[in-house]
């Protein structure tokens, strides 16, 4: 009877084995499914079949009910938010001015965090030191989880990853989550209420630094959006917008720093707006930054926070002698997308010049693609302009940087975002 038993077990376990080894393989087929034929450079288009996330549907009302708190007016309301991160920053760089290399990473992790949690929820988490490291480091590992998660392994059955250590910690970090953004929820409900404020375009679009997303979500939606629906999208704007602007700009001052002619314009650039002054950056200081901005857009060519998106094709669609069906998802690796010589000359070179108007105008306007394209194209793109701008301004106008490290020792490592997957190890030096 025991042999019986034992026998039964083992066969269990092997029937168990044997059904997750298929459901890998499945799994792994289904991931590396694609059309290598379809013409053009370095294979840009690469397909695999799959069904669509999200109910579109469902989407766009989503989407049309939270752009009130992308509204431009909401974001020039950030800038005082930007100026107090920069501000933090340059105070903490102080200790490195003419010293051995640093790596700056930690200093723009901190940065990136505190400003979408202070436009996101009215929140300086920095001055909430019980909560600020604990969440900093929950959205850094939701963000490699889910990265983990997207892949082909066993972590793609929802009870064995539930079951499992990244599954226990995933779940612990949304709690964490949850918990601080109801609290949030609750206090700004009950301001709202104390002070009276109402749906009117002057209380929503007024010039305060309270003017932040969720406001502007609870006072556009009301009954519309859940208090949960609420939560689950500011989460989602401070997760993964904070990961972007690091990785945006830990790039962009690598490349700064590799580039001397190149920073030495920027500097220039900046001289001729404060004329050596150290006075806050404005709404219309951004704005005269037109060849910094050209930076920060190569640096996102060469770089792209998102390197890789997916669409799901909707009619067929013909691509030299090959017909792509309805149905397909496309996975647009927009990595090697921005390095289509025919759309910019030289690609693997830096070259803040390739955004000149006349250059962007002589191009494919999908040529380029740090933020995506049409109806689902991130919806933080100008947020994060002017937030790196400003710091870049700060940064750039007291401090010369110098990178230590070169492209391979950077080894791009990709999660959410393409990040530095050793840091940014710098030396600054004070400008005279």
């Amino acid at each position: 009877m025991k042999m019986n038993f034992s026998a039964t077990v083992l066969l269990a376990a092997v029937i168990i084995l044997l059904t997750w080894l298929v459901s890998m393989v499945i799994n792994w087929l289904r991931f590396v499914r694609r059309v290598n034929d379809i013409p053009g450079p370095r294979g840009y288009f690469k397909l695999r079949f799959s069904s669509i996330p999200k109910d579109r549907t469902q989407w766009e009302s989503q989407r049309t009910l939270i752009t009130p708190a992308f509204h431009i007016k909401v974001i020039e309301s950030h800038q005082e938010v930007f100026v107090r991160g920069s501000e933090l920053l340059m105070t903490k760089l102080q200790q490195h001015a003419r010293k051995d290399e640093f790596n700056m990473m930690p200093y723009l992790m901190n940065f990136a965090f505190d400003v979408i949690c202070g436009a996101a929820i009215g929140v300086n988490l920095q001055e909430r030191e019980e909560f600020y490291s604990e969440l900093l480091t929950a959205a850094n590992e939701l963000n490699d989880l889910t990265f983990k998660r997207s892949l082909p392994t066993w972590q793609s059955w929802n009870i064995l990853f539930k079951l499992s250590a990244d599954g226990r910690r995933f779940q612990r970090n949304i709690d964490m989550f949850n918990a601080f953004f109801d609290k949030a929820i609750r206090e700004m409900k009950s301001e709202l209420s104390c002070n009276n404020i109402s749906n009117t375009e002057n209380d929503i679009f007024r010039n305060n630094t309270k003017n932040v997303a969720l406001q502007s979500l609870l006072l556009q939606n009301e009954g519309m959006l859940s208090d949960k629906e609420i939560r689950d999208h500011v989460k989602t704007t401070i997760i993964a917008g904070y990961e972007t602007t690091l990785a945006s700009l830990s790039w962009t001052l690598f490349l700064l720093g590799k580039h001397k002619d190149v920073q030495l314009k920027v500097y220039e650039e900046q001289q001729s707006i404060f004329h050596g002054s150290d006075k806050h950056v404005s709404t219309e200081d951004v704005k005269k930054m037109k060849y910094l901005k050209q930076v920060i857009e190569e640096a996102a060519r060469l770089y792209p926070p998102v390197p890789v998106v997916l669409r799901q094709i909707e009619e067929d669609v013909s691509i030299g002698d090959y017909v792509v069906p309805a149905g397909v998802v496309v996975n647009i690796n927009i990595y090697h997308l921005h390095r289509c010589a025919d759309q910019f000359p030289d690609p693997e070179i830096f070259n803040p010049d390739n955004f000149l108007p006349e250059r962007i105008d002589a191009r494919h306007p999908f040529s380029y693609l740090p933020f995506s394209a049409g109806p689902r194209n991130c919806i933080g793109k100008r947020f994060t302009l002017k937030e790196q701008t400003t710091l870049l301004s700060y940064i750039l106008r007291k401090y010369e940087v110098h990178s230590t490290q070169t492209k391979e020792t950077m080894a791009p490592v990709r999660s959410i975002t393409l990040r530095p997957g050793n840091g940014l190890w710098v030396k600054i030096r004070q400008r005279d």
